[in-house]
């Protein structure tokens, strides 16, 4: 891999990371206001709906951070060949 093309996937790498951590923020905020509900309302259609939201969107952080893992490996494994 060329330098240009490293510094592309470097590049892509910092704003996946700043990327989830953004989604780790919105996850926790509707985490606290999930607990934060009645229990009414948390016992609620509403309540199961954003139960499921909030497993969607940790699912789709650590999917993210998976992604992450491989490009750091493809990073790491061409600067240790090359």
């Amino acid at each position: 891999m060329n330098k240009e093309r490293r510094i592309k996937l470097s590049k892509i790498t910092k704003a996946l990371n700043k990327i989830m951590e953004e989604i780790e923020d919105i996850e926790e905020d509707e985490d606290e206001a999930f607990e934060n509900l009645p229990d009414s309302i948390a016992s609620s259609e509403r309540g199961d709906q954003m139960t499921e939201f909030i497993a969607l969107l940790n699912e789709s952080r650590d999917d993210l951070e998976s992604a992450i893992e491989k490009l750091e490996e493809v990073h790491t494994t061409e600067q240790a060949i090359g």
